[in-house]
């Protein structure tokens, strides 16, 4: 069976050009969880960046590489 998810297989499939489409039709709850996973993916980067940065210390630390550069 095939499945058209795009304008593009709609144009190959048919071999007509589309007058128009219809946009994604959301509930009030899917807009607000789209929304909402917007701010967990921007909080999760912001957690994520801030606990990188104690490890590429340790790393620089261990590894001496400032010293060297300098030396």
């Amino acid at each position: 069976m095939i499945k058209i998810q795009s304008l593009d297989d709609v144009k190959h499939y048919t071999q007509l050009p589309v007058l128009a489409s219809v946009p994604p039709l959301l509930s009030g709850a899917e807009r607000s969880w789209i929304r909402r996973s917007g701010w967990l993916k921007l909080a999760a980067g912001a957690a994520a960046a801030v606990g990188v940065i104690p490890v590429i210390v340790l790393i620089l630390q261990a590894t001496r590489v400032f010293d060297r550069l300098i030396s």
